[in-house]
């Protein structure tokens, strides 16, 4: 079959990417007309299936077809050119075509097609030269033989012994030698003319090292090498630094300096390693025997009743399953001592069989996805604006979460023999004794479809018997309204849970949940600090050292990706205009290691950094047809990142209690662009009385359809943020109390009057267009469940997630957000000159007004504090540095353009109510 798959992609002129394709094809397209000897004569399989031969023309594989255009305007043809790439066989003997337009030529682009019409003699994709040089020298060969090692093709090229791939030498490749878990690339010597390729490259392209391949596709393609191989042969050859010998970087204007790289950043990469190495080595075999030990004790495979397959068998509906273990290597980017060898045991829940070995379906279950991160942040704010000073967070980690609840459903028997090597004991001399071991799974394993399912639904019902509400916008964040009137919240991320609340409710909630399930490890935020910060779903948070706000930051993550950007001119914002799409027929797909970094980007994005949030959904719209407008974009983002490391979310706490309530207030805007609008927004939580408010969740997505004015494309944004963001958001406060104050903000004045009237004679087919309703918005305002409000375009506040904007007001915005850097911080902590303080309030304030009000606060503390330093008294010092703190803090909370130094005096009198200093 390999032969023939082959002589299909040369004949088609397809690359070996097409392969999964044209597998599908050869098998079909043999079962219908290619016949061999049965017990009735020659038939083909598929007329020994049907007892009727195949009458029907199959259209070669690759070869061109007119198929219907569906979507073409009234003055363009009707229809449009693809290739054949594999066959559909429908119940009542019929064939359609399943084929892919040439203008997008994917293989996630294959669709099948009722109608068609062959082109005669023609193969579309044979002109477009899409199979590499090192693919075609194979040309010659007859199909049917693998070429050997010992059959020179050519003076340069020679075959891997065992799988035929083209390789220079006689070196055996990575998967023959080792087996099929390794690379299938080949490892060879380095020849002269890549080194003069990555030499000429590196002036041109560096550090776009997948680049450098690409301009050199003759030199590198014949050795399999990446971005990443290319990269590590320069750093041999001393044409680039090693990674992490990067210069120290200056990132302020204060003349402060941080390191590119921490020592020891921990960002928690587990590495997954073969399991056949893993078990060569004692940290793997001990590994998997505490992952044995664990499953046995827990009662999910009990190990003492192991029987014949048969016998299961005999069970109604029982399912039988793979089990096998699966390493990694934990703190894999740390160095060598930090390694830490780990575990799982999985089922192969992708394939699961009945009695007769014939793979079924599961059965159906309720899905139950996890808590999102903004439940994370939703509880946490409503903890701090409620309880102010008072509020606790308490984090821990479930012990085998998911072997807590038992597996529901049809029975489900697991294989022992890849695990029978570490059996002892009576479990080992049974498996010996048996031919095919199988054993019962009890509990939910890792690896079944259903068994998250199946653990959220244990752990609900655990948390609601013992007076836990559910929350109706996540399933999986739940409230408690104790006898004092105040609110806990309790999330769950499967094994990771963390509460917030008053400090003794919050005590006394993590009490009970010993009782229901395994716990090792528990942390209070109240004793965290910057440098052993509470670690939750990878995010670092801790509280300020003055108990001021708490702090959400990924700075090793953000530092780990920053890295990888070049060494050149940092910049103060993340994109310098949008990704502009460009039609093309060859679509390629961006590098491997380019679609890590995005992945990476888009979690720091949902999880402390709406910062990134524009620019990086704008790149990841782009990943399988990269171009060179998004490498330069991923650039300019990873230069931003540099300078932008320590940005951290910060959750400022209110002075006192608040009994006002929770108020809900979102920003939404939108770019109108022909090619696809953009609609971005961010929800606040907020506490009326001292304006304390904070991001809980952000957004930036690109607008389904295509609209034709301004007022739409405000209207899309404004249905957009009510419908997803804000209802979910208000219903989680409405439920242990009132519907909450909301106010939506919007910059487009037409779109408002259009809401207010419930109608808009312009506006008629956004019904049917964009499945949205005006009408609908107008009477959630005439309820009163929210508000719909003007905002000028300087107060703008979702303007950086819809385009790029200039630095001033970029920085603006982040303020706004709650986001911080540390220089900041230090910057404050200086000694108050009245240069720096000047610069500052310059940077970070908006009117004349405002800056004078400011100086003249400053230099008032910085008065107070050159007399306690001179009169020796610390009390009084600790005293103004909090003062100069909170005024720092009251200064970014202001929303009006002027407001007098008398409030702000007051506010600082408030927050320090009880202390006394000499003036």
């Amino acid at each position: 079959m390999n032969a023939g798959v082959r002589a299909l992609l040369l004949q088609a002129g397809l690359p070996t990417d097409w392969f999964p394709a044209a597998a599908r094809y050869y098998a079909l397209a043999r079962n219908l007309t290619w016949k061999h000897d049965g017990p009735s004569g020659k038939k083909t399989a598929y007329e020994a299936r049907f007892g009727r031969a195949w009458d029907k023309s199959v259209p070669p594989f690759g070869s061109g077809v007119i198929v219907f255009n569906d979507g073409h305007a009234k003055f363009e043809p009707s229809g449009r050119a693809a290739i054949v790439v594999g066959l559909v066989l429908t119940h009542d003997h019929h064939m359609n075509l399943e084929v892919v337009l040439l203008d997008d030529l994917r293989m996630d682009a294959a669709k099948p097609v009722l109608e068609w019409k062959i082109l005669d003699h023609s193969l579309p994709a044979k002109s477009l030269r899409l199979r590499p040089t090192y693919e075609d020298q194979t040309e010659h060969l007859h199909f049917g033989q693998f070429a050997t090692g010992d059959e020179e093709v050519s003076a340069e090229i020679r075959y891997c012994a065992r799988c035929s791939r083209p390789e220079p030498g006689v070196v055996r490749c990575d998967k023959c030698r080792f087996g099929a878990a390794a690379r299938s690339r080949h490892v060879c010597a380095w020849t002269e003319a890549e080194d003069a390729a990555i030499r000429s490259g590196k002036e041109l392209f560096v550090p776009r090292w997948q680049t450098v391949v690409g301009s050199h596709p003759d030199v590198f393609k014949l050795n399999f090498r990446s971005g990443k191989d290319v990269r590590a042969r320069a750093v041999n050859l001393k044409l680039v630094k090693e990674p992490r010998e990067q210069p120290q970087l200056e990132i302020s204007t204060i003349e402060l300096e941080i390191d590119a790289l921490d020592e020891n950043p921990e960002c928690l990469v587990t590495e997954a390693i073969p399991a056949a190495a893993a078990m060569k080595t004692p940290d793997g075999r001990a590994a998997l025997e505490k992952e044995m030990k664990t499953l046995s004790e827990s009662g999910t495979l009990k190990l003492e009743n192991v029987i014949q397959r048969e016998d299961a068998a005999a069970l109604k509906d029982a399912r039988f399953v793979k089990l096998k273990p699966i390493f990694g290597v934990k703190n894999s980017e740390l160095p060598p001592e930090h390694h830490k060898t780990k575990c799982r045991v999985v089922a192969q829940g992708c394939i699961v069989a009945d009695a007769s070995k014939r793979r079924v379906m599961d059965s159906e279950f309720s899905f139950d996805k996890p808590a999102g991160i903004v439940a994370m942040r939703m509880a946490m704010s409503a903890a701090i604006l409620e309880n102010g000073r008072e509020a606790e967070g308490v984090f821990f980690d479930i012990d085998g979460a998911y072997l807590h609840a038992p597996l529901k459903g049809p029975p489900v028997y697991g294989y022992v023999r890849e695990l029978a090597g570490i059996l002892k004991g009576h479990a080992a001399e049974k498996c010996k004794r048996i031919n095919e071991p199988v054993v019962k799974i009890e509990r939910a394993l890792y690896g079944l479809k259903r068994s998250a399912s199946d653990f959220s639904h244990f752990a609900r019902d655990k948390l609601v018997s013992i007076g836990w509400l559910e929350s109706s916008s996540d399933r999986n964040l739940y409230s408690k309204k104790e006898k004092g009137g105040w609110v806990t919240y309790l999330v769950l991320y499967v094994d990771d849970g963390a509460i917030f609340g008053r400090s003794d409710a919050a005590a006394r909630a993590m009490e009970e949940i010993p009782g229901l399930f395994e716990i090792s490890k528990t942390s209070q935020l109240s004793a965290a600090s910057k440098e052993q910060p509470v670690l939750y779903l990878g995010i670092n948070i801790y509280p300020e050292g003055n108990a001021a706000a708490w702090v959400l930051d990924m700075e090793a993550n953000d530092t780990m990706v920053a890295t990888k950007a070049p060494e050149s001119r940092q910049r103060s914002t993340p994109m310098s205009r949008r990704v502009e799409a460009v039609e093309s027929l060859h679509k390629q797909a961006c590098s491997e290691e380019h679609r890590s970094t995005i992945g990476q980007l888009l979690w720091l994005t949902r999880t402390t950094r709406p910062d990134l949030a524009h620019a990086v959904f704008q790149i990841a719209r782009h990943v399988d047809r990269w171009t060179s407008d998004a490498e330069r974009a991923l650039t300019e983002v990873l230069k931003y990142l540099v300078k932008h490391t320590s940005v951290a979310l910060r959750y400022t706490i209110p002075i006192k209690d608040t009994d006002s309530g929770i108020h809900l207030e979102a920003h939404c805007d939108a770019d109108f662009h022909a090619d696809g609008s953009t609609s971005g927004y961010v929800l606040f939580f907020k506490e009326p009385t001292e304006n304390t408010r904070h991001s809980v969740d952000w957004g930036s997505r690109r607008q389904r359809r295509t609209v034709a004015s301004t007022a739409e494309v405000e209207i899309v944004a404004m249905h957009d943020v009510t419908q997803l963001c804000v209802f979910p958001a208000a219903t989680f406060i409405s439920e242990l109390g009132e519907w909450p104050a909301v106010r939506i903000l919007a910059g487009n004045e037409t779109a408002l009057k259009a809401v207010a009237r419930g109608f808009s004679d312009k506006l008629l087919y956004v019904n049917k267009t964009q499945r949205i309703s005006i009408k609908w918005l107008h009477e959630l305002s005439a309820d009163e469940l929210v508000g719909f409000e003007y905002v000028a375009t300087r107060a703008k506040q979702a303007d950086a997630l819809t385009k790029p904007t200039s630095a001033d007001v970029f920085r603006k915005t982040l303020h706004s957000w709650g986001l911080s850097q540390e220089r900041d911080e230090r910057a404050i902590a200086i000694a108050y000159s009245s240069e720096a303080v000047k610069n500052y309030n310059n940077d970070h304030f908006i009117t004349e007004d405002r800056r004078q009000h400011a100086l003249s606060l400053w230099n008032t503390l910085s008065f107070a504090s050159m007399r306690a330093e001179m009169g020796e008294n610390p009390r009084a010092a600790e005293v103004i540095e909090a003062l100069v703190t909170r005024a720092h803090a009251i200064q970014k909370q202001l929303s009006k353009e002027y407001q007098s130094d008398t409030l702000l005096r007051d506010c600082l009198a408030r927050s320090v109510q009880g202390e006394s200093f000499a003036a």
